[in-house]
This record gives C-alpha cells, sequence and structure tokens, in this order.
C-alpha cells in the first residue's frame, strides 16, 4: 500500500480508491476464514487445534473476551498487522451477526489501508530514498514476529503445559 501511495503522487491512481479497493480485498479474505470458522465451530479448534498450537485454555479465553469485546476486537484488530487475520476466527465461532462483521472490517481496514497509502503519498518523490529503510523495518517486523512466536510456543508448550 506505501508503493501504491507513491503512485496516488505520480496521479495513477487516488488516495480514496486505493484504500476503497485494498479494504474490499481485505473484506473477501476476511469472509472466508468467518465463514470456514462459523460453520466449524468450535468443536473444530478443540480437537484439532493441537496441531496449529492452540490450546483448550486458549480457545475458551479467546471465546470469552470475544463474548465481551466482539465488535471492538474486530474493529481495532483491523489496525494491527499479524492480528489482523486471525479475528475472523473467533467471530466465527462466536456466530457474530454477518453484517456487522463486515462493516466493522471494511471501516477498520479502510482506515489502516488509507494510513498505508498516505504514507507512500507523502513520501512522493523521496520513494527511491526511503525504500531501504521500508526494507530494514519489514526485517525488524519479521524478526520480532518470530521472536514472539518462539516465545508463545515456549509459555504454551515448553513449561510442561499439557492438556
Amino acid at each position: 500500500l506505501p508503493f501504491s501511495g507513491y503512485l496516488v503522487h505520480l496521479g495513477s491512481f487516488t488516495l480514496i480508491a486505493v484504500a476503497f479497493w485494498a479494504a474490499v480485498g481485505n473484506i473477501v479474505g476476511t469472509i472466508f476464514t468467518y465463514l470456514i470458522s462459523r460453520y466449524l465451530g468450535s468443536a473444530f479448534l478443540y480437537k484439532y487445534g493441537k496441531y496449529v498450537l492452540v490450546t483448550h485454555k486458549d480457545i475458551d479465553s479467546a471465546t470469552k473476551l470475544f463474548d465481551r469485546h466482539g465488535v471492538k476486537i474486530i474493529f481495532i484488530s483491523r489496525l494491527i498487522p499479524g492480528v489482523r487475520g486471525f479475528v475472523p476466527i473467533p467471530a466465527g465461532i462466536a456466530k457474530m451477526k454477518f453484517m456487522p462483521f463486515v462493516v466493522y472490517v471494511f471501516t477498520g481496514s479502510f482506515i489502516y489501508s488509507l494510513f498505508l497509502t498516505y504514507i507512500g503519498f507523502v513520501a512522493g518523490e523521496n520513494w527511491n530514498i526511503i525504500g531501504p529503510y521500508f526494507k530494514k523495518f519489514e526485517s525488524v517486523i519479521v524478526g520480532a514476529v518470530m521472536v514472539a512466536f518462539a516465545w508463545w510456543v515456549w509459555h504454551h508448550f515448553g513449561k510442561g503445559n499439557k492438556e
């Protein structure tokens, strides 16, 4: 999206159109995950979750949290990289109403997409200069995600936590 913002700067696209179509694309994948989760439900995760490192405790905690704050979680999660892709799962399991789900996902995704596109737009003529910094930032994010995942696996499974 930042590169699309650069293309907005060049006049190839409009800022709103890029953010809109990015949010629409986000909705397609999110609805797919939501529908699968809604259809399969928590029983599927209880049975097979261990194969993707999800414990019964994780499922129960996520369900309780989603029951209390579902709408807020859906909206806010669209603004957080790494979390965005997982939130449709508890929404589907909780059988959140479809249209509010779509509206909150779209709204959060639109804001996030608008922000990232705007960064590229502002970068404008300096795109070639800042491009390498984006690459470094990507490496930091990937490294942080790997460390967080390793910590999570150790915390859930490495300290003798068995179910």
